[in-house]
């Protein structure tokens, strides 16, 4: 079983949590219209990994 240190696994983790909601922004009126209601885009999403 193939396993990751911790900080590049939040990382990872990070990139894909950006990459979920660049997508569902994008391919989902539902989200976007959400997104867009609470003045968020995908872009103000950052993820540092310090966060435990």
């Amino acid at each position: 079983m193939e396993t990751l240190p911790l900080d590049k696994l939040k990382s990872l983790q990070g990139k894909r949590l950006q990459s979920v909601v660049a997508h569902a922004y994008e391919h989902s009126r539902v989200y976007k219209r959400k997104f867009d209601e609470a003045g968020v885009k995908p872009s103000d999403i950052k993820y540092s990994g310090r966060h435990s």
